[in-house]
């Protein structure tokens, strides 16, 4: 016997085929009441006896019949399998990746932002994130739900985090920023940029902890430096009205 796990976008269109007839959900019952007496006939028949059951069908039919009349079966929805899956392994990362403690909310926005950056950048680099990333996207039309999913547990709280941070950083004075939101999509962005892509496409090997870490010092330096010359605009502006 030979059991073998496929990666999401792999089960993905393993499902997509089963999604042409009926999924079921079956409880197995090893070693249960299956035997060997008939012998390794056919799929039906080895089918069965790896659920545990008691079968004389000779078709896959036969023990799809056999299977739906015991009351614990019941039928599998692909899409709803897909959010269920999504939801459990994106919100799994994204907690941890989120995950700041009292002492480093404390700390200045600049080192705040580096390990929340590190954090994220790390966790998007996951090799089963970026397959569930891959699948979210190449079955966004046919299977909307699951990826509203990976949206909602996924980009959806880092930002959610940012714009806190953000905020707290305005009212102590740190940035002189009037759109937090908009600052933290640009920031996750900046972050990200095209090296997230091509590692989904597989263009490009998982980034190191070094380029992780190199990559995120640019990108918060660039969007401080970026803050900052906002508000020297701002203050040269005001200066130039004040003298007209």
């Amino acid at each position: 016997m030979m059991v073998t796990i496929l990666p999401p976008a792999d089960a993905v269109r393993f499902l997509r085929w089963g999604a042409t007839g009926d999924i079921l959900r079956v409880r197995e019952a090893v070693p249960g009441r299956a035997s060997q007496i008939r012998g390794w006939s056919n799929c039906a028949v080895l089918s069965a006896f790896l659920l545990g059951r008691s079968s004389w069908v000779w078709t896959p039919h036969g023990l799809y019949r056999q299977l739906l009349r015991e009351k614990s079966t019941r039928r599998e929805d692909v899409q709803q399998l897909l959010t269920d899956q999504f939801t459990k392994i994106v919100g799994y990362h994204s907690s941890n990746a989120l995950s700041v403690s009292a002492d480093q909310l404390s700390l200045p926005l600049r080192e705040l932002l580096i390990i929340i950056g590190r954090n994220l950048l790390e966790t998007m680099m996951t090799p089963s994130l970026l397959e569930v990333c891959y699948t979210a996207i190449l079955e966004a039309d046919r299977y909307p739900d699951a990826t509203r999913a990976y949206v909602q547990h996924g980009p959806n709280p880092a930002i959610a985090a940012l714009i806190n941070i953000l905020e707290r950083a305005k009212v102590t004075k740190e940035i002189d920023l009037e759109d937090c939101e908009g600052g933290a999509r640009q920031f996750l962005a900046m972050l990200h940029g095209n090296v997230h892509l091509e590692a989904i496409l597989q263009l490009r090997d998982i980034p190191t902890l070094s380029e992780i870490d190199s990559r995120t010092r640019m990108a918060v330096t660039a969007f401080l430096d970026g803050v900052a010359l906002v508000k020297a605009k701002r203050s040269t502006s005001r200066a130039a009205v004040a003298r007209h």
